[in-house]
């Protein structure tokens, strides 16, 4: 068995599980919307009472612009409930949702197998209006 120090075996008792689902991503403002990072996720497969959360790094190329990155339901066309996440920074804004309820009500995450994305936008009309989304995350606590 590999040597831990007692620091690596303390940090990673309270390290909080997630599911990184895509990272260095952009888009400008003519492409519309990018759709990146697709995976299949089943909510019943964790612990009774697991709390979701969705989380990003985002930014934009100037002030004036918004930049929203969301979970995406592609099984069901659905937006996942408070996934949507946005900013104006021009400097990387790190960024934790709201829980996500669980359940089979339309905007929930699924017990049941689901192909989920992410979807990246940002407002504007220029090639040069550009979100940069440096990462997206589901965190299970």
């Amino acid at each position: 068995m590999p040597f831990q120090s007692p620091f690596n075996a303390i940090r990673n008792q309270f390290r909080i599980p997630q599911i990184t689902i895509t990272e260095g991503q952009s888009v400008d403002a003519t492409s519309g919307v990018l759709a990146t990072g697709q995976f299949g996720l089943n909510a019943a497969n964790y612990p009774s009472g697991a709390v979701f959360r969705f989380r990003s790094t985002l930014s934009v190329s100037s002030g004036a612009l918004t930049g929203t990155v969301l979970l995406y339901n592609l099984t069901d066309g659905e937006v996942v409930s408070a996934t949507t996440l946005s900013t104006s920074s021009t400097t990387p804004d790190s960024q934790v949702g709201l829980d996500i309820p669980v359940g089979v009500i339309a905007g929930n995450l699924k017990p049941s197998l689901k192909t989920y994305e992410v979807r990246l936008s940002v407002t504007g009309a220029l090639p040069t209006d550009v979100a940069f989304l440096g990462s997206a995350a589901l965190v299970i606590i």
